[in-house]
């Protein structure tokens, strides 16, 4: 019973796999500048603010067919990115640095 609820959880983490290099790609964002993520990205969907000094810039990508998504968020502390997360069922690259 134990392999077989492991083994579930395995498919079921992989059906929301993501590229491998997708997490390699935004890891290059550490350290730039809230600007030059914008200029690359685009307007975030949302911006929270979790301090004066500190940001959450969340992104989108949904398929045409609506039925694959990717939230990406990244964190903005004191105007440059410190972190980033993400989620969804296709993450590609969609902006370089």
């Amino acid at each position: 019973m134990k392999k077989s609820v492991l083994g579930f959880i395995a498919l079921l983490l992989s059906s929301c796999a993501s590229s491998p290099d997708y997490s390699e790609s935004l890891q290059v964002w550490i350290g730039a500048n809230q600007q030059s993520l914008t200029n690359a990205w685009g307007n975030p969907a949302t911006i929270n603010y979790l301090t004066a000094n500190q940001q959450l810039l969340t992104y989108f990508q949904i398929s045409p067919n609506g039925e694959e998504f990717c939230r990406t968020t990244f964190t903005v502390t004191d105007g440059s990115v410190t972190d980033f997360e993400f989620e969804g069922d296709n993450c590609q690259v969609s902006a370089e640095m």
